[in-house]
């Protein structure tokens, strides 16, 4: 199981109790590497005691781990990683999964990361014709709407091309960079890519 290779150790530990089916030491083992497969690709990330060094390492996070909540919610992630999503609407957990990542997020305490997105794009009710937007509030909606159609290029090319879908949720990122789906779908890529 060091290996990470889950599939095949529970396939041995199965071989194992084919042959002696009351063998304590094969049941447990099977058990550990079914318990340990890590169903989300984040499971690297989170996994070892480096995660909780490169925690201890900024700043930042070092302040949140004096907090009890937020140390829960990352040994929760830590044990079971397919939970992060659940955690996501903690902004310390994503100004964690950025740190982890190698990528610069926002400061969690800023007015504008107040609501963090969820991975979802959810449809934008039409503004009024008739109400005057200003300049900068329609440029950031144009971007917003471009880094969108950067995403479903990118989700278009994943089963294709990783190294497109990488380049285009990247180019996502640089458009609207407080939508976490484009990071999010981007580190899957990248994390699919490594295996």
């Amino acid at each position: 199981m060091g290996l990470h290779r889950y599939d095949d150790a529970v396939s041995a530990y199965n071989n194992g109790l084919e042959i002696d089916p009351n063998n304590e030491a094969l049941k447990s083992g099977l058990a550990a590497a079914s318990g340990t497969h890590f169903t989300s690709p984040f499971g690297v990330v989170f996994s070892g005691s480096e995660m909780w060094a490169r925690l201890e390492s900024d700043p930042t996070t070092r302040a949140f781990l004096q907090q009890g909540d937020f140390k829960n919610k990352m040994l929760d992630v830590q044990e079971n990683p397919s939970t992060l999503n659940r955690h996501l609407k903690d902004p310390r957990i994503v100004q964690d999964l950025g740190l982890l990542l190698n990528v610069k997020l926002r400061r969690p305490n800023s007015a504008e990361d107040a609501d963090i997105p969820d991975a979802e794009m959810t449809e934008e009710e039409p503004e009024p014709e008739d109400m005057e937007v200003p300049e900068e509030e329609r440029e950031a909606r144009e971007r917003k709407k471009e880094a969108h159609k950067e995403k479903e290029k990118g989700s278009a090319a994943y089963k294709k091309d990783f190294e497109a879908a990488i380049q285009h949720y990247a180019k996502a990122i640089e458009l609207d960079d407080k939508d976490i789906s484009f990071l999010t779908n981007r580190a899957v890529v990248q994390n699919f890519k490594i295996f």
